[in-house]
């Protein structure tokens, strides 16, 4: 059968361009001897479900709890994870599958004699992703980029001396060499496409193919005569196939043949608030933390690495050289030194260096003021719950999908200048309204 989906990485923008929209428009669509029930088929690379499972129901960006993860039957020696309930609803999909094998109604051949790999298996092959582990070696890498071509190439070592000096080079650096380029924050890390819906413990993955590649997602899937129960078996347990990634499995949350696995693992539940309340834990309630945490380390690594700096003096003919030696800081030391106010204050600047709301600096130190009185008069949770409304939303920083998708259309026609396109998605960001749920 000749093939009809061509899309490739690889390919010329203006070829790539075209061969995906063919491929958004016709993939699954009837054809002779194809059925079409598409019901369970969800495109998690389109906007309004490519945050699933990373956005609660109101938008709050959140993280599967990992104490509520469980085992999954896998093949190749490594052991997976995904939410107890999607556990146990991919086993029992699994164990119909080896009936259908073991009782002759789903051949475990193809037609040229060789063995299905993918559906009648269904192996796990891929599965939750550690968010927090990815972001820490995200700040390692740009912590290691700070040290090297800021501070190194810039000849600023003598200029960072203590804490004080490292926090404030750090955010210089932010603003003015790393703008709109790098999550500076778990949240929106979360949200940028190093992140996808693996991250959420809501998906398994049954081949290890590649998602670029649109051949293989008709060869072995669309094409393949198993594909219609593969579809009927994924929507009989509940689960939505990624119709972009075709062996990929997600939880269906609204499905009712999912319900009965999630009240058998969460009695209390009563809704899709509920079950995010449970199953995860939003991120911007980690971010401060997170930002001391980092900091101090960073701050010790350089500490260590140069405990002493050797700046000299020169007077007349005569040089100098007088050590000065870094003094290296314990976490409790630093939390006892700066309060909330400090780090409320950072965290609001390194979030504005990111949004492209781009508050000015009067809106930005009210911003900061506002929040640095929520922590005084009532607590830090109610500060960084106003911080989050403040730059909450999906266009407005340029690390997240939906901030790079806007500026790829805008920029695709030519027709508006930079500044236009600022305007344009500053706009989209103050405006937006996305229902996930």
């Amino acid at each position: 059968m000749a093939r009809i989906f061509l899309a490739k990485n690889k390919m010329k923008s203006r070829q790539l361009f075209e061969n995906r929209d063919l491929y958004r428009l016709a993939a699954f669509r009837p054809r002779v001897g194809f059925p079409a029930n598409n019901d369970m088929l969800r495109s998690f690379w389109d906007y309004e479900s490519v945050y699933y499972g990373r956005l609660d129901a109101q938008n709050n960006v959140v993280l599967p709890q990992q104490s509520l993860l469980a085992p999954l039957p896998s093949s190749g020696g490594k052991t997976l994870f995904t939410l107890d309930f999607v556990a146990d609803a991919f086993r029992d999909l699994r164990k119909t599958a080896s009936e259908r094998m073991a009782d002759g109604c789903l051949p475990t051949q193809n037609l040229d004699g060789s063995l299905e790999p993918y559906i009648g298996p269904f192996n796990a092959k891929r599965a939750y992703i550690n968010t927090a582990r990815a972001y820490d070696e995200s700040m390692k890498k740009l912590q290691r980029s700070f040290t090297t071509v800021y501070l190194g190439d810039g000849g600023k070592f003598e200029e960072v001396m203590n804490f004080d000096d490292y926090v404030s080079a750090f955010y210089y650096f932010a603003r003015n060499y790393i703008k709109g380029q790098y999550p500076l924050n778990l949240s929106n890390f979360s949200l940028s496409p190093s992140c996808c819906v693996l991250n959420t413990g809501l998906a398994i993955d049954i081949a290890e193919l590649d998602a670029g590649s649109d051949p293989e997602k008709e060869d072995d899937f669309m094409n393949n005569p198993r594909m219609e129960f593969y579809k009927n078996l994924a929507q009989e347990y509940g689960f939505y196939i990624d119709k972009n990634v075709p062996w990929r499995l997600v939880a269906n949350l609204q499905s009712p043949l999912m319900m009965p696995y999630i009240l058998k693992r969460f009695a209390g539940y009563t809704d899709i608030n509920s079950l995010f309340e449970h199953y995860f834990t939003t991120t911007t309630s980690q971010d401060i933390d997170l930002l001391k945490n980092y900091m101090t380390s960073f701050y010790n690594r350089l500490a260590r690495q140069r405990p002493v700096e050797m700046p000299t003096l020169t007077i007349g003919s005569c040089t100098k050289y007088i050590p000065k030696t870094r003094q290296r800081m314990t976490l409790d030391s630093v939390k006892d030194t700066y309060d909330d106010s400090y780090w409320i204050k950072l965290y609001i600047q390194l979030r504005n260096i990111e949004s492209s709301l781009a508050y000015d600096s009067e809106a930005e130190a009210k911003i900061i003021k506002n929040a640095q009185d929520l922590a005084k008069k009532v607590d830090i949770a109610k500060a960084i719950d106003y911080t989050d409304y403040k730059f909450k939303g999906l266009t407005n920083t340029p690390v997240s999908l939906a901030y790079k998708d806007l500026s790829t259309i805008l920029g695709d026609g030519g027709d508006y200048s930079a500044r236009e396109k600022e305007e344009i998605i500053k706009f989209a960001a103050q405006s937006e309204n996305i229902i996930v749920y």
